[in-house]
């Protein structure tokens, strides 16, 4: 160890050549954990954070809650959509029941329940969750960077299609479903998200004809309705009361 003056042109370099090899020693040292991470998740070997249903005993391993109601109401939710298709129906159909879901009283330990009423995102939440299907993920949120205002922004949790997965082990546990059922549900639930395209059409309500039905002639995008009096933001080949979700500018 040494002193350096900043103000000599010697000392100034060294300190900056110092800066430099441990900058890129971070970088290196950060690169290798994220590569050890990643392996240790190809073996499936990470101990993640597991939803309602599932136990992690310290002999046992990974398994089913062993509470029988909790397994019930579970089966019941992927049975309920089975049925309807929907999980707006399915979620109606069980409030309808009065069917309880558990929520848990002691934060992330998932060993003490208060049972109230179901709500749609439990539903919603379960049917997009692959853990339930017996697999295993890492990977499936990513970091995107966007320049706002000449600046950087870091955003996080932006989920990725399951294609783009950076690891997925199947069987990998005990399931609830299979995993042709869980491609079977996320492809309906996709279909069904109203006013994306591919999705599913369905008469909306109000005065007007097959509104939420009618696609533009040009573009292929669905109409929407403009009440009276909105500003001119449609294809100019439309009618006055219905417009294009696209932009103006492309449908001419």
């Amino acid at each position: 160890m040494g002193s350096h003056d900043p103000c000599l042109p010697n000392d100034r370099l060294l300190l900056g050549m110092r800066g430099s090899i441990s900058e890129f020693e971070l970088g290196v040292i950060r690169a290798r954990m994220l590569d050890a991470a990643r392996a240790k998740a190809r073996r499936g070997e990470p101990r993640i954070s597991v939803p309602l249903g599932y136990i992690r005993h310290r002999e046992t391993g990974l398994g089913l809650d062993p509470d029988f109601r909790l397994q019930q109401v579970i089966r019941l939710v992927f049975e309920r959509f089975r049925q309807l298709g929907s999980a707006r129906q399915a979620h109606l159909s069980l409030v309808a029941e009065g069917v309880f879901f558990p929520r848990p009283s002691d934060g992330k330990r998932l060993t003490s329940f208060d049972w109230t009423a179901i709500r749609y995102r439990n539903v919603i939440g379960m049917l997009k969750n692959s853990f339930y299907a017996g697999a295993y993920v890492y990977g499936k949120s990513e970091k995107r960077i966007e320049l706002v205002d000449g600046r950087a922004r870091k955003s996080y949790g932006h989920g990725k299609p399951p294609e783009a997965w950076d690891v997925l082990i199947r069987d990998h546990h005990a399931a609830y479903i299979g995993w042709a059922e869980y491609e079977r549900n996320r492809m309906l639930l996709a279909a069904n998200a109203y006013g994306r395209a591919g999705g599913q059409k369905s008469g909306r309500g109000g005065r007007a004809l097959l509104a939420g039905m009618l696609t533009c002639g040009r573009c292929g995008r669905g109409l929407a309705v403009a009440p009276a009096g909105a500003p001119p933001r449609r294809c100019l080949h439309l009618g006055d009361r219905c417009h294009c979700a696209g932009e103006v500018d492309e449908c001419l």
